[in-house]
């Protein structure tokens, strides 16, 4: 493929130098991050971690990069698993409804964060507030469930909170 373009490489009119095979702000080499937004009646959950030190401030929407050869959805079944401390069968991803999408400022460029809407499978606790009651946080847990106002105001950025907009205009249009 490259020395198919060679031959504008040596081009006379000035822009030889400027001519290359791949460009260099192509869309495809930013990082990529892949998540879930994981729902159970009218809350969502949002990670914490718990390693000395934090590898991020407070709570967010799980997610983590790719490896090898994983599908968006494998990565961001993993990130849900080893984030939030669960397992595939507790929860199940909604094809219905489109992943949203975010982007991240890094010192270094730009990451996409994309974010596909699962449903948890179980019940809450016995014990836990019910749909419309706000919880305690648990600093000392991995994960807490928010209301969407909640996780709104919990999320460090403007990128996670525009993610949660979306998913809810995606739910309502998907419900109606």
């Amino acid at each position: 493929q490259k020395t198919q373009y060679l031959h504008l490489m040596h081009s006379e009119d000035g822009y030889a130098d400027y001519i290359t095979p791949t460009h260099t702000h192509q869309a495809s080499s930013r990082a990529r991050s892949y998540g879930i937004l994981l729902l159970r009646g009218s809350k969502l959950v949002l990670a914490r971690s718990l390693t000395e030190p934090p590898l991020w401030k407070g709570v967010r929407i799980p997610h983590a990069r790719p490896r090898g050869g994983e599908t968006p959805v494998q990565c961001a079944c993993r990130a849900a698993c080893a984030q939030l401390d669960l397992l595939k069968e507790e929860y199940w991803i909604c094809h219905d409804v489109p992943p949203v999408v975010y982007y991240k400022s890094l010192p270094k460029g730009t990451e996409v964060v994309t974010l596909f809407v699962a449903f948890a499978t179980g019940k809450p606790s016995p014990d836990a507030a019910s749909d419309d009651e706000e919880e305690d946080e648990d600093e000392d847990d991995m994960y807490d469930w928010f209301t969407y106002g909640q996780a709104y105001q919990r999320v460090h950025s403007d990128g996670e909170r525009d993610a949660l907009r979306d998913c809810a205009r995606a739910l309502m249009r998907a419900h109606a």
